[in-house]
């Protein structure tokens, strides 16, 4: 340990916000997500009535303590209600149970904590935020700590808005995780320190990070047209993120 503590040269902090504006292409095109859809008041809850031998029957007839138990066992997270007094509700489960449970392991495995807050400090439109400390050491090791994910609550507003937030701060984590994809991305497509060809969103030719984030999201949610309008990032999330 004390070894470790005199070969630590840095500690960088890291944050990341999923912007979510209301007139973005990308949170607005309304394509089915590879959830249950929900039921016309937003709410999975009254589909467990309908749903009989289904593999997601269980969790929509689960309660909140069930569900928030599902969550921490499979994904090996920790769930926090917000220093704000926002909780976790039932809907808000049921959404990130069966977002999770469409990615692999692999994926999901990097944050330890995702954190429930009514508003982001960094203004009203942010629907979540990934922070985590990298440290890095004198042999060349990078190794991440804290690493965790804030849901805010304009990311409940739909099924997509949610999926796309939770699957664009997952990705924030993976890539933190994978330096050599990174930089890979940054030759393909930041080579003059801008985007090209451009991202799939206005967020997304901000910046490298957010590059990544949102076009990770879009391969997830709506895969078929990050094909057609992006056929160079969706080839290379299918063949070096989703290829195992």
């Amino acid at each position: 340990m004390k070894k470790h503590i005199f070969q630590m040269i840095i500690i960088v902090f890291f944050s990341f916000a999923m912007v979510v504006f209301a007139e973005s292409p990308f949170v607005e095109e309304t394509m089915s997500p590879s959830i249950i859809n929900p039921s016309s008041s937003g709410s999975f809850a009254s589909a467990c009535v309908s749903v009989k031998e289904t593999s997601f029957h269980s969790v929509l007839c689960d309660s909140e303590e069930q569900l928030r138990a599902k969550i921490e066992n499979e994904f090996d997270l920790r769930l926090l209600d917000g220093i704000d007094g926002t909780k976790w509700t039932k809907e808000a489960l049921e959404y990130t149970y069966q977002v999770l449970s469409s990615l692999p392991k692999y994926f999901t495995i990097w944050p330890e904590l995702l954190i429930r807050e009514g508003r982001s400090t960094q203004g009203p439109l942010v629907g979540g935020r990934a922070e985590f400390k990298t440290l890095t050491w004198s042999d060349g090791r990078i190794e991440n700590k804290d690493v965790f994910i804030y849901l805010y609550n304009i990311s409940l507003r739909d099924p997509i808005t949610f999926k796309q937030t939770l699957v664009h701060e997952f990705a924030h984590c993976y890539f933190m995780a994978h330096q050599k994809l990174e930089t890979e991305w940054q030759n393909l497509f930041w080579k003059k320190g801008m985007p090209e060809p451009p991202s799939v969103s206005d967020y997304g030719n901000s910046n490298l990070y957010e590059d990544m984030a949102e076009s990770v999201a879009r391969f997830v949610s709506e895969p078929e047209i990050l094909r057609v309008l992006n056929p160079l990032r969706y080839q290379f999330i299918k063949e070096k993120v989703f290829n195992r």
